[in-house]
């Protein structure tokens, strides 16, 4: 109700001066007609009323520049606090972060319920993510050792992609998680015009050093947004679809014969899929007869390459860490599956040939 007020608010200013100086018009306009005392009330009454206009319409902007430069800090972040302005948020949210303490905790399905009434109401959410396998991740995880960085991060993908998954398609539109490949900057809660940020420190999560609350408008709101537009917009992100699966494009004899969207998982600079998914082209012709292309800018791979598919036998050391791997960023569901999973593992042909 807070920010619907405000917002009524905002839009209103113009108005109210409106009516405010056509009110003492009108006033002094029929102080002319009348005579007396009705005139002198009339006319005394108008200028009043015309003088508190452009008051209002010369030291409102001035007040307002003045609560937009205010800024309160927060000694820490309030989980439960944030959820409920992501909730009654009436146009934008948006967070910028590396991995988000709030979808760890016992507010996450709290957070999750708010993104998705939030969706539902047409708020736009943007989500944007250290990539979990980026040269930042490693280093932030040194920098506040023993969290597993990467970990938390492919976990909020995880449940970022099942709240999503779980709204109509109209609504899901409105949620848009990317993850990006570069230093983070800051990190920025945003909900309408108020945001808090705050700036990674060495030796302990963003989430537990104080926070900033300013408004967007202000220099520093308008810097920590520009930062946000700049990596949401950059090459260098990925969307959570295709964080989630991949699309590959299998030939035969260099004649394509379908295109499947795989799972996938990136271990030890390798790429395996679950072979669950191409069963049916395995049978028809065979894995050494079929090869693998990816298709350019989608992730796994940045440019167009062939690949030749190798099963990963059970029996090998490396198999159960690529289980894992693909259990972790899957999630529960792949620990109990009937049909022992197929995961083969993605070989340039020409390093192939090269053998």
């Amino acid at each position: 109700m807070t920010r619907l007020r405000m917002i009524i608010t905002k839009k209103a200013r113009p108005w109210g001066f409106a009516l405010l100086a056509g009110i003492a018009l009108v006033m002094l306009g029929m102080g002319h007609v009348y005579a007396g005392y009705a005139r002198d009330l009339l006319v005394n009454l108008g200028t009043s009323v015309l003088v508190v206009a452009l008051t209002y319409a010369i030291f409102d902007p001035m007040f307002q520049e003045l609560r937009n430069a205010r800024v309160s800090e927060q000694p820490f972040f309030d989980d439960v606090r944030f959820s409920r302005n992501v909730e009654y948020a009436a146009t934008v949210v948006r967070i910028m972060d590396t991995g988000n303490h709030i979808l760890e905790g016992r507010q996450r399905d709290r957070f999750l319920e708010a993104l998705r009434v939030a969706a539902e109401r047409g708020v736009q959410i943007q989500i944007l993510l250290l990539d979990p396998d980026a040269k930042a991740t490693e280093q932030r995880a040194e920098e506040i050792t023993p969290v597993d960085v990467r970990g938390v991060i492919v976990e909020n993908l995880r449940y970022l992609y099942r709240c999503k998954s779980g709204m109509t398609p109209l609504h899901a539109d409105n949620l848009v998680v990317k993850t990006y490949d570069a230093l983070p900057a800051l990190q920025l809660h945003q909900w309408d015009d108020r945001a808090l940020i705050s700036f990674y420190p060495v030796g302990t999560r963003a989430s537990a050093s104080p926070h900033l609350e300013i408004n967007v408008s202000s220099s520093l709101g308008q810097f920590a947004e520009r930062r946000f537009h700049e990596l949401w917009h950059n090459e260098i992100t990925t969307t959570l679809d295709q964080w989630w699966m991949t699309e590959l494009s299998f030939c035969r004899d260099g004649t394509r014969v379908a295109s499947r969207e795989v799972r996938y998982a990136e271990h030890r600079g390798d790429v395996f899929i679950d072979g669950a998914h191409i069963a049916d082209l395995l049978i028809d012709f065979g894995r050494e007869h079929i090869t693998a292309e990816d298709n350019p800018g989608r992730r796994p791979c940045d440019e167009e390459c062939a690949y030749a598919m190798t099963r990963l036998p059970a029996a090998a050391g490396l198999y159960e860490e690529v289980i894992a791997e693909f259990n972790h960023k899957y999630g529960e569901a792949d620990r109990h599956r009937t049909i022992e999973p197929v995961i083969l593992r993605l070989e340039l042909l020409d390093r192939v040939a090269a053998a």
